[in-house]
């Protein structure tokens, strides 16, 4: 039985943890207050969601809110105040 040859994660046409990054920007209290076409907090709970899954993914994720009262303010409300 053979293997099949090792890929070059940083030539790879498949998304790799190498290869891949992930920005989440302009997050902003009053952005989510606007939003009427699906609950508030489901749509923090998926952005939660989100970068945790690309966290373990293991690829660079870079968040920026425009302020530092919207980052003061996700993490308040994050689902899992734990972390």
């Amino acid at each position: 039985m053979t293997s099949l040859p090792v890929r070059d994660p940083l030539a790879d046409h498949l998304l790799t943890p190498e290869n891949a990054a992930f920005l989440f920007i302009d997050y902003q209290p009053s952005q989510l207050a606007t939003i009427r076409s699906m609950d508030a907090a489901l749509l923090l709970k998926n952005a939660v969601s989100t970068v945790r899954t690309i966290k373990t993914f293991g690829a660079r994720s870079f968040t920026r809110p425009s302020t530092f009262a919207a980052r003061r303010w996700l993490n308040a409300r994050s689902p899992d105040s734990s972390r």
